[in-house]
């Protein structure tokens, strides 16, 4: 029997971004590296914060008492957040929720997508996908639209037939927000179509071929990227001799895509 590999909006978006580094997480796993100065200190910290925020939500989520959810000792931009996130409660009140939830779905014949989100609100017919984010800047709409996240989640969901495979979801009734606790009145939705599925379809089978054909055994097959801004924040410079290409402030947005998506960190090795 052929065995399936399996494949996430984080692990596409590294071999969309830089197929050197897909091939540093993906095929040799090596990890972030332990003492790499100031900025990688500073982006696990923002790292493990983030991920500090999703776990209160989800525990606000499945029900816990708010007074029940450990608020001790919590670092000064989770304090924030997690205010700002009760004040606002972005989600829609009525309807029935399924936090964190995993969904897949076969893109290829051996080949398995895999969605993990933080929030699915299903009002009717209508299915709402919450995507929290922590980042300090708010991206272009625009950025988000062209992000692997964008493509993978909603149309996991529809293709996936929610959890139990018997209920048909037309794309139409997909809606995508990504609410980001920085900016809490300035949410991005996306709502989906059928035609949208089908573009996202044809896109994600020719990423996942490409990466078939590819020889796991030839690091020249998994090139450096063109776009050099994308290095100034990868733990993976160094090894690539980039480590001297300065942030762009005026790219920042582009150049550090994990200020917000770090779905890289909590998806371990998919």
């Amino acid at each position: 029997m052929m065995s399936q590999k399996t494949y996430s909006q984080s692990s596409l978006q590294d071999f969309v971004d830089c197929r050197r580094r897909y091939y540093y997480r993906r095929v040799l796993s090596l990890n972030w590296p332990t003492d790499d100065g100031d900025a990688a200190d500073t982006l696990q910290e923002r790292v493990w914060a983030g991920k500090l925020f999703h776990t209160l939500v989800h525990q606000f989520l499945v029900g816990v008492p708010i007074d029940d959810i450990n608020l001790i000792d919590l670092p000064h931009p989770v304090k924030g957040w997690w205010k700002t996130f009760i004040d606002r409660l972005p989600i829609s009140k009525t309807g029935v929720s399924f936090p964190e939830v995993t969904l897949t779905t076969l893109i290829t014949a051996d080949a398995l997508l895999v969605a993990r989100y933080d929030l699915i609100q299903q009002i009717d017919n209508e299915f709402l996908i919450f995507d929290w984010k922590t980042s300090s800047n708010l991206p272009k709409r625009g950025t988000l639209l062209d992000k692997l996240q964008t493509k993978v989640y909603p149309f996991t969901l529809a293709d996936s037939g929610f959890f139990d495979g018997t209920i048909p979801i037309s794309p139409e009734n997909i809606k995508m927000t990504y609410w980001f606790v920085e900016y809490p009145d300035q949410p991005i939705t996306v709502t989906y179509s059928k035609e949208q599925k089908e573009k996202d379809r044809k896109y994600l089978e020719e990423q996942i071929l490409e990466i078939s054909s590819l020889e796991i055994e030839r690091i020249g097959d998994f090139h450096k990227t063109d776009n050099r801004k994308l290095c100034s924040y990868c733990e993976f410079s160094g090894l690539c001799e980039r480590s001297d290409i300065v942030p762009d402030s005026d790219h920042e947005e582009e150049a550090h895509p994990f200020e917000y998506d770090f779905d890289f960190f909590s998806e371990d090795d998919i």
